[in-house]
């Protein structure tokens, strides 16, 4: 499908080729059909892709999903709700329950990007009625609102705490909560209003979004970042550091360095880790080489999976063996999942032999019920009989459970003879299992509301 697309910004009236239309962005202090005023829709022009080749004209979304390919779907519905009328985002919205699951969720986000830099208030109304989907998307309104108008944003947070506590605890931790995605978004307009913003914020919740606007700015600039977060509280100004590393790293872990050594020592480990979990990102043998230096301790063991993750992915067995080396058991079992999932993957021979130098304890508890959960060629009697040696009672049912589901789905006889004698798991469980692999039980359902809500 060759595509040539012509993004414009529409403040007025756009003209378009053999099809001309007219297209019109929201307006802060607009003027709504009915001739009252609005300040629920954001300022920012709408984007609208025009077409200046030919293609199909897609008249329902439904129609979309005939494509073979992901990747079109995704462009092409990223393109019908660009060119879609602001008046049918509610009625689309509707439609999204025909969808199973993941793809309602994956629909949801691009739709309702595009519904909140138009109206906010009407996309947020709509997540209440959605159930469980409008509980994932919900942050994607906040974030396409404050992408265009973060003041508005921002105000309607203090108004309504409550409508997004569900983000990180209104603080986000490394993670990002409801203040951090307003400070980031509108650091990349304003850097300066944004971090008095956020100052004036309280307690972790102005440290996490302090935070997102030093690591904005010190993506391009970590001098300036430096010189923005000098002046902050100390728990501001640290949370602020460990940003400036993260991003300084990955472009120059010498300078970074330099810098980080010279921070008070309570200091220097947090952000020489965060610096750590930058450069990994480019670089993530040099990454695993340097956080050896880092002094033993709680900081060290969570940095194991920050360089583990990226470097699994390229070399999924170098990384086991180094985290087996020259992890503490605390990271270990931090890291594990991040090495065994790649490693489990592509070879579950490597794996499983790695699950046999194992200690009983903790640390095997996850790497086997990460095996079992990730690998997809490894004989299902064996999964089961192997989930069945976790030490933990919770982690061992849910992992048993899961290997019996997938066991009864591909070979139910033969399930059923094992089950039947080796007693792993009571009667009643085991006829939830059979229900949920046969799509009677909750693993069962489908599409439409009963999957999603």
């Amino acid at each position: 499908m060759n595509q040539s697309l012509l993004i414009v910004g529409v403040g007025g009236v756009l003209l378009g080729g053999v099809g001309g239309f007219i297209a019109r962005g929201g307006s802060s202090t607009g003027v709504n059909d009915d001739g009252s005023s609005s300040a629920t829709k954001t300022g920012r022009t709408k984007v609208v892709a025009v077409e200046t080749g030919r293609r199909e004209v897609i008249r329902d979304f439904t129609q979309i999903y005939g494509e073979q390919s992901q990747t079109v779907r995704v462009q092409r519905l990223l393109d019908y709700y660009t060119e879609l009328d602001p008046a049918l985002f509610e009625s689309e919205a509707a439609k999204l329950d025909e969808l199973p699951f993941s793809e309602r969720i994956l629909a949801s986000y691009l739709l309702f990007s595009q519904w909140a830099e138009i109206d906010p208030l009407a996309a947020l109304a709509q997540t209440d009625t959605m159930g469980r989907t409008g509980f994932f998307v919900k942050p994607t309104v906040l974030q396409s609102w404050a992408s265009g108008d973060p003041a508005a944003a921002a105000q309607y947070l203090q108004e309504n705490p409550r409508d997004f506590a569900f983000m990180g605890g209104m603080g986000g931790g490394r993670g990002r909560g409801a203040s951090a995605t307003i400070a980031l978004e509108w650091a990349r307009q304003d850097p300066d209003a944004a971090l008095a913003w956020a100052k004036g914020l309280s307690g972790r919740e102005s440290q996490s979004a302090v935070a997102s606007v030093i690591r904005q700015v010190a993506s391009d600039d970590p001098v300036n970042a430096l010189s923005m977060a000098n002046g902050l509280d100390t728990g501001s100004q640290e949370e602020a550091h460990a940003a400036i590393a993260l991003e300084w790293a990955k472009e120059d872990w010498d300078a970074m360095e330099s810098w980080a050594r010279g921070l008070p020592v309570e200091q220097r480990d947090a952000a020489l880790a965060r610096g750590i979990a930058g450069l990994a990102q480019r670089d993530p043998e040099d990454a695993a080489t340097r956080l050896l230096s880092l002094n033993e301790g709680a900081v060290r063991d969570e940095a194991f999976g920050d360089v583990i993750e990226p470097w699994a992915r390229q070399n999924p067995k170098a990384a086991m063996d180094f985290l087996i080396a020259n992890g503490s058991e605390a990271a270990q079992e931090s890291a594990m999942r991040e090495a065994m999932v790649p490693l489990a993957r592509t070879d579950s021979n490597e794996a499983l032999e790695v699950i046999r130098t194992l200690d009983d304890n903790a640390v095997r508890d996850r790497a086997v019920s990460t095996f079992v959960f990730s690998s997809s060629d490894v004989d299902l009697q064996e999964a089961v009989q192997l989930a069945a040696t976790i030490g933990d009672d919770g982690s061992r049912e849910r992992t048993v459970g899961i290997a019996a589901r997938r066991w009864f789905r591909e070979d139910a006889e033969a399930a059923e003879s094992f089950f039947t004698t080796a007693e792993l798991v009571d009667a009643d469980t085991l006829q939830r299992i059979k229900e949920q692999a046969t799509g009677n039980g909750n693993e069962g359902r489908g599409r439409g509301r009963r999957g999603g809500r």
